[in-house]
């Protein structure tokens, strides 16, 4: 159920809990994204609280897309995250001294914006000053690098020897200042000097070293970023033909497959030309449009009436049911089929080649520090 983001994955059912109802369970995160009313809680209250806030903290966009799905999800952004920093706020008011808090934003200025083109400044305005101590002054990482480390990708696939040193050597600095607010009596006597993997990352964040920023800031790619590597400029001569290179076997085989959709569309006669002569002749792609329009206008149709049936019939008798499901019948065979058994059976060989030519290349090789 935690992996249950609403909207993008369904709900988990879970029966035979109550003998009337089912239960739905989605992501917590819609009630309390940081978990802490559970720690809260008067029957288990816990003495001492440290969190580490590892979600998309929001920031500000110059130019914000109007459209009404991203108007929606800025707005479901904004919300939650303004509940997340009353949650906070909520026990750092009454526990000041008994909890350690910390994000990747922390330490970060929002920049002092005029009215009527009055100019840009990179100064924090003079609200956001008050009471924050610079990320620079506090834990000794350069504004840029906290910055391009606040925008990294959580997406759960690989990270480059760069990437998680820098995620390693930033967290471990900023939660030292906050852990060591915390009561005496979890220091431990004998200090411990141990030389962490990330050591050598703390003197490039405090130094703001071009090369690992610039790596930093494709890490916010989620598709293409070797290719990113190539055009931000840092990948030498030598990786950029590497590069192309281990890329040569997935370019064939993703050509290969598009040649054998093409052939088998022609030959079954779906297709009247192939799919090149479609894309640079504006007459052969105008007669496909035609010889496809009638099987277009029947998935709309059948889309229009299962969601017609799905809104109008439901639970209004057994022979409604069993309309209903007629409508939805051939629509959900033609989805299912097409997401859950042609597309993986086609892309799961060009996917397993890409994780052993490209990523295992950019991470073994580009992704270290020089």
């Amino acid at each position: 159920a935690s992996a249950g983001v609403p909207g993008l994955f369904p709900p988990m059912a879970v029966s035979d809990l109550y003998s009337d109802r089912r239960v739905q369970l989605v992501d917590g995160g819609v009630f309390d994204n940081q978990g802490i009313v559970g720690v809260l809680d008067p029957d288990h209250q816990c003495s001492d609280i440290i969190v580490s806030d590892a979600s998309g903290q929001s920031d500000a966009v110059d130019n914000p897309d109007t459209r009404m799905l991203n108007v929606l999800a800025s707005a479901s952004a904004i919300l939650t995250g303004r509940v997340r920093e009353e949650m906070v706020n909520c026990v750092e008011e009454n526990r000041p001294k008994h909890i350690a808090y910390f994000h990747l934003t922390r330490g970060l200025f929002a920049r002092e914006i005029e009215f009527n083109q009055g100019g840009v400044s990179e100064k924090p305005s003079e609200k956001m000053r008050k009471g924050i101590v610079p990320c620079q002054d506090e834990c000794g990482v350069h504004e840029d690098m906290q910055r391009a480390l606040a925008h990294i990708r959580t997406d759960l696939d690989s990270f480059t020897d760069i990437e998680a040193g820098c995620l390693q050597a930033d967290g471990y600095l900023l939660s030292k200042k906050q852990l060591l607010e915390l009561p005496d009596n979890y220091r431990n006597s004998t200090p411990l000097d141990y030389q962490w993997s990330f050591g050598p990352y703390k003197d490039k964040l405090s130094k703001n070293d071009a090369l690992v920023r610039k790596h930093l800031i494709v890490a916010k790619r989620k598709f293409l970023k070797p290719l990113y590597h190539m055009l931000e400029g840092s990948l030498g001569f030598a990786e950029s033909f590497m590069m192309l290179a281990v890329s040569l076997p997935l370019l064939l085989l993703l050509a290969g497959i598009i040649y054998a959709l093409d052939w088998a569309l022609q030959s079954l006669g779906v297709l009247q030309f192939s799919l090149w002569q479609i894309a640079l002749s504006p007459d052969n792609f105008k007669e496909f449009l035609g010889r496809a329009s009638p099987y277009l206008y029947s998935l709309l149709m059948a889309f229009l009436l299962s969601s017609l049936a799905d809104k109008l019939i439901e639970g209004s008798g057994k022979w409604a049911v069993r309309l209903k499901n007629l409508f939805k019948s051939p629509m959900a065979l033609a989805t299912g089929a097409l997401t859950r058994v042609l597309l993986p059976a086609l892309f799961a060989l060009p996917v397993i080649l890409y994780i052993y030519t490209i990523d295992l290349y950019f991470v073994k090789k580009i992704g270290k520090l020089k």
